[in-house]
């Protein structure tokens, strides 16, 4: 009689210290399983699974709905006090201004309508903090406060910053980088000593946006970045090429950033630092759609927000992307359908604020995860992949974690699928799928407020 010989299984413990955001450049077979394939409303900053930002209502009801809003920073020449404001611009074209404490008792601007919507600057004119209206399709005023000031024979902007007191605009289809005179953007009468325009034909294209930066200007093209050195005398305005894109620039997602300026062109995302550009955030090639032109962007706290449209498994998600400049970390918000963002930075406000392309109202963006008291969804879905254990017919046999909240756990091999429900609780959680499988994936699904999921690991069997 002859005894057959049974080889003991092997155990494997695979251990995800830091849950990672989406990253399709990291492969899950050589050390990209921590990454996620799709994640939205989970902030992975600190390594865990964390819930992410939300937005309180800031104010409604409007005089109708908005359609464009602006922060105007003012003083009040006259006492000194603090008299900033929020103008919306309604469907119809009128424009409305509130005060900020409290926002919410809206009137018209007499004088002041726009058949789309214009940029807006503001502006110190004569000693009257004032802002500038102006549009694309013609017409520029500028308001002090108290009155609409239409400002004659200025050319159509399309953008348009303050450097060295002088009113710079992109204009003429792209063409040209127009300047009013110095102390006066009324002014736009071309000479020598007063107005004039530069000469943005070329190569990189239209010019899109025009950003004061580094003691320059900079001019936004739809394929490259032109420097233009502007300083009081224009006969000394100096212009170079610069950054020359492989894809299309998009205008509103230029964002200045502290020390750097962000933007997204049709394909991907560049960090630009007054000399050159370097290409950010590839893990999130093939979810972000860099084909959605109606990308914006605003700089808050540290971070960028950009309004995007991600795509995943044949369904899109109109989503905020949070960008942490320094540490480089992302994540998608999902689920507040945000349209624009207003950044409101006076004295005593500071505030980013959002208009939702579903609702009417102005909402301010907080570190809850809830939009109009309603917890947000919040999923991390990893790669389909071997955990780094490249063994064939292995058993995942167990998944241990901690968890604050309520979650599901969805486990797949690739033919099978097993759901989960894991109630929170201080205490390690474990559960044993016992399923079969040469590659897995997990994803954790929570509608619960204040999550957290941390120390994941996963136990693995296999013979030799």
């Amino acid at each position: 009689m002859s005894l057959v010989k049974i080889r003991p299984s092997r155990k494997s413990t695979v251990t995800i210290r830091r849950f990672g955001g989406i990253n399709l450049k990291a492969d899950g077979n050589a050390g990209g399983n921590a990454y996620a394939e799709f994640s939205y409303n989970f902030d992975m900053g600190g390594g865990d699974l964390k819930s992410g930002i939300g937005a309180d209502l800031l104010c409604t009801p409007l005089p109708e709905r908005p359609s464009g809003i602006w922060f105007y920073r003012r003083d009040n020449s006259l006492t000194g006090d603090c008299d900033d404001r929020i103008i919306i611009m309604g469907r119809s074209g009128k424009f409305y201004e509130s005060g900020l404490n409290p926002i919410g008792n809206f009137t018209q601007i007499a004088g002041l309508n726009f058949s789309s919507e214009p940029i807006g600057v503001c502006y110190n004119y004569h000693g009257i903090d004032s802002i500038i209206f102006a549009s694309a399709a013609g017409g520029a005023y500028i308001y002090d406060g108290t009155a609409v000031t239409e400002i004659e024979n200025a050319p159509p902007i399309s953008s348009a910053c303050i450097h060295y007191e002088r009113l710079f605009a992109t204009s003429d289809g792209g063409k040209s980088l127009w300047f009013s005179d110095d102390f006066d953007p009324l002014n736009w009468s071309v000479s020598l000593t007063e107005a004039g325009f530069i000469d943005m034909s070329g190569s990189r294209g239209e010019a899109l946006k025009v950003m004061s930066f580094a003691d320059a200007l900079f001019v936004f093209r739809s394929y490259g970045i032109t420097k233009v050195s502007a300083y009081g005398d224009q006969t000394q305005f100096a212009v170079s090429d610069l950054f020359l894109s492989s894809g299309k620039i998009f205008r509103d997602s230029v964002t200045y950033c502290g020390d750097r300026i962000l933007f997204m062109s049709s394909d991907g995302f560049y960090s630009f630092n007054g000399v050159s550009a370097t290409r950010i955030l590839s893990g999130l090639d093939g979810v972000v759609d860099y084909s959605y032109q109606e990308v914006k962007g605003e700089y808050f706290n540290g971070k960028a927000y950009f309004i995007v449209k991600a795509v995943h498994d044949e369904s899109e998600y109109l989503c905020l992307l949070v960008y942490d400049v320094a540490k480089g970390d992302c994540f998608l918000s999902y689920g507040m359908n945000v349209k624009h963002l207003c950044l409101l930075s006076g004295k005593n406000n500071y505030a980013l604020t959002a208009l939702s392309g579903t609702r009417s109202g102005i909402y301010s963006i907080t570190e809850k995860d809830d939009f109009m008291s309603q917890p947000l969804k919040k999923l991390w879905k990893s790669k389909f992949c071997d955990f780094g254990l490249a063994k064939e017919n292995k058993v995942l046999s167990k998944i241990s974690f901690y968890t604050d909240t309520d979650i599901t756990l969805t486990v797949d091999n690739g033919s099978q699928t097993a759901v989960y429900t894991v109630c929170g609780g201080r205490r390690r959680k474990t559960i044993a799928p016992k399923m079969l499988g040469d590659n897995f994936s997990l994803e954790i699904y929570t509608e619960k407020k204040d999550a957290r999921v941390s120390a994941m690991t996963l136990e693995f069997e296999y013979y030799r």
